[in-house]
């Protein structure tokens, strides 16, 4: 069925579409049939009205991994345009991104402003443009905005089951006024609590994810506080991102009255570390270290750093998730300075050296991730093993957005602008790297992916050393237990 036709139907002129920063180039071929136009690839003209579209989003903002634009390519259009467009018609812009500084401000991925500069541009160049209806920073949606003569809309809504969908109702009068009515939409949760009440647990699971215990929970909620519960979703999910926590905690503190981050305080802290269930006191510290990198300056550990041995090795293991299989294991014995590199097919001479070192009593120190069950489950070895993330998750004090390996380095050791540490650690991820171990397991005498990833796997070991070799240096400055 082509919904867009369908929603086509019920209206006087048509169905005007752009793309996301998330689609592919090919959905322009989903935005078609009687009535339905692509604005990114056509002019919609109405009477004295104009629309133009935007897709995409600017490429240096971070978040999208598809549909990128310059803002050159996005002035050339808008200036073209420009050239189109009689003295007394009103422009109205479909555009994915924002104009820059307008409903743009982001926080998914640190915050910062992604908006357009070449839309924000235009806008306050041509008075003509009325109105710019927008989406793409979904914590901006269901607001809306004037700058001069333009009002901006924001009609993203956040992705979420437990958030509420938004939905504007803007109106042109004959005097060219803007009227915008902001109205929301039932979350995904909220209907499925008001149907089939035999179905709504396995909902929860199917639909949205939730675990049994957490479906549980979820019903408890709405059976004591009812449509209270659903109002709180939001702030509440926010509380569970920020913190980085599970429902479980989210909602042990929901009972003790808090409900948005603004009553997330250091107190609140050691106050509740005797609610948290035991299993997830680990994430209550967790939590606690993240409040206080974002609060501070400086850079100590709230814990000792418990190796006291110089018997480490630093490893790394590049792998495919796709195919769960273990591609390149690399090994830095801090003693020999020396980084031992064992590929797929040398995985006896791998488990030698392992099981030779483990006997020794040397510490295997990695960064999260799979690392320690390849050891165990492809090598077969339980070797002593040390997360060096975790233990900075829980222990680490600096001014950090993110606990990524490459801020890390660069916060603890300054940034490296070396050719070599910019071309294999800054330019590389875990997506470049998963394609690369892909592309060895299915074409394995090719030399260059083997290269490459090789050169990634001893960048990610020689700066998890530095960063091993900073972290015994920093101070320690105990918080209160919790």
């Amino acid at each position: 069925k082509n919904i867009f036709e369908e929603l086509a139907k019920n209206s006087r002129y048509g169905v005007v579409a752009v793309l996301g920063n998330e689609d592919f180039i090919s959905s322009k071929t989903l935005i078609n049939g009687k009535k339905v136009f692509d604005a990114f690839s056509t002019l919609i003209k109405i009477g004295p009205i104009l629309i133009i579209g935007i897709e995409g989003e600017p490429p240096d903002t971070g978040i999208g991994t598809r549909l990128h634009y310059l803002e050159s390519d996005y002035k050339l259009r808008l200036e073209f345009i420009q050239k189109l467009v009689a003295k007394d018609e009103f422009i109205i812009i479909v555009s994915h991104p924002p104009p820059k500084g307008i409903l743009d401000r982001a926080i998914r991925f640190g915050e910062r402003s992604i908006g357009s500069v070449a839309l924000r541009d235009y806008i306050e160049e041509d008075p003509r443009v009325g109105l710019v209806i927008c989406g793409h920073v979904h914590n901006q949606g269901g607001k809306f905005e004037v700058l001069n003569n333009t009002t901006v809309v924001n009609v993203s809504s956040q992705d979420t089951p437990f958030d509420k969908a938004n939905l504007a109702c803007i109106t042109i009068d004959e005097d060219k006024k803007v009227h915008v009515k902001i109205e929301k939409l039932p979350s995904l949760i909220e209907q499925i609590f008001k149907e089939d009440r035999r179905t709504i647990k396995e909902n929860l699971i199917n639909k949205v994810n939730l675990s049994e215990s957490e479906a549980e929970w979820f019903l408890n909620f709405a059976k004591t506080k009812g449509t209270e519960f659903f109002e709180d979703l939001p702030n509440l999910e926010s509380i569970k991102i920020n913190l980085g926590i599970p429902w479980q905690v989210t909602l042990s503190l929901y009972e003790k009255g808090i409900k948005e981050i603004s009553q997330i305080q250091e107190k609140t802290f050691t106050d509740m570390y005797q609610y948290i269930p035991p299993l997830y006191r680990m994430h209550w510290k967790r939590a606690y270290a993240k409040f206080k990198r974002e609060r501070s300056n400086e850079v100590y550990l709230m814990n000792q750093l418990p190796i006291n041995t110089d018997k480490v090795i630093i490893f790394d293991t590049e792998y495919s998730p796709d195919k769960g299989k273990g591609v390149l294991y690399g090994f830095l014995d801090r003693s020999e300075k020396e980084i031992k590199q064992f590929w797929l097919n040398e995985k006896p001479a791998a488990f030698e050296y392992v099981r030779s070192k483990a006997q020794q009593g040397y510490v295997f120190v990695h960064w999260g991730g799979a690392d320690r069950k390849l050891l165990r489950e492809e090598l077969g070895i339980n070797a002593q093993t040390f997360n060096l993330l975790y233990f900075c998750q829980i222990s680490l004090v600096a001014p950090v957005k993110t606990l990524a390996l490459e801020e890390v380095y660069d916060t603890l050791n300054r940034h490296n602008n070396e050719e070599w540490w910019n071309k294999y650690f800054y330019s590389m991820d875990g997506l470049i790297k998963a394609h690369l171990c892909n592309k060895i397991l299915e074409y394995p005498n090719e030399d260059a992916p083997r290269k490459t990833l090789s050169e990634a796997n001893k960048a990610d070991i020689l700066a998890l050393e530095k960063i091993l070799k900073a972290l015994q240096k920093l101070p320690v400055k105990p918080s209160k237990p919790i």
